[in-house]
């Protein structure tokens, strides 16, 4: 049991950990610029999409995405994960939904901390807004961004036994939905225990990097020492 998970956990990190780096590539940027261009069109184009995005099915967009790009198109493999190519459409349905609350995080998040005083007050100084945005506001919007990002880490490695289902990928969702219906409980406690391990490595990864980045956390373990 322990050698077929850790056969099949590569495939499935590999999954969660692409589609988490494309969703926070996207979904970090615009969430930027829909809050530093608030009310704009891009805001209400950006914050509209991520709205459908995040309320829509993985498994929909999965089996939709298998339709049209596939079965119509032809561009691209319906099923397994041997090349590159056959990453796309995994990546790309368990990405949106993510990058969708990644978005409106940032944006959330962003707006708010331009508000702040701090940042009043280095407009009041005379910087420029690019170096207001990225050197004063940006670092403190993206903490909570990144404590979801954490969490969403290990949502989507959750998230693949749906995914992996619809694109018969071999993997540890698989193996999970596959051990349900034979009933082997054997099997489908420890890949829930090996996930539930690797969701609080995880965790801890995101709290040594919040130390990194907030300077206020260092401080206040360097009071207690």
């Amino acid at each position: 049991m322990v050698e077929e998970i850790l056969t099949r956990f590569p495939t499935s990190i590999r999954l969660a950990a692409l589609a988490i780096v494309l969703a926070v590539l996207i979904g970090v940027p615009i969430g930027i610029l829909a809050a530093v261009k608030q009310y704009s069109i891009m805001d209400v184009i950006s914050t509209s999409f991520a709205m459908f995005f995040a309320s829509m099915p993985g498994f929909w967009f999965g089996l939709l995405s298998i339709i049209i790009f596939s079965l119509k198109l032809g561009w691209l493999p319906s099923n397994g994960i041997d090349t590159w190519a056959h990453y796309i459409l995994p990546i790309c349905t368990l990405s949106l939904p993510a990058m969708a609350a990644i978005l409106r995080l940032t944006r959330t998040t962003m707006l708010e901390t331009i508000r702040q005083d701090y940042v009043r007050t280095a407009r009041a100084k005379g910087q420029i807004e690019r170096k207001v945005i990225f050197r004063h506001a940006l670092k403190n919007a993206l903490l909570p961004v990144i404590t979801y990002c954490g969490v969403e880490f290990g949502l989507l490695m959750g998230g693949l036994v749906t995914i992996e289902t619809v694109f018969s990928i071999n993997g540890l969702g698989n193996l999970i939905l596959t051990s349900i219906r034979g009933k082997d409980i054997t099997v489908v406690t420890g890949c829930a225990v090996f996930l539930a391990a690797a969701f609080m490595l995880i965790m801890l990864g995101i709290d040594i990097l919040y130390a990194i980045i907030d300077p206020r956390v260092r401080a206040k373990y360097n009071r207690r020492a």
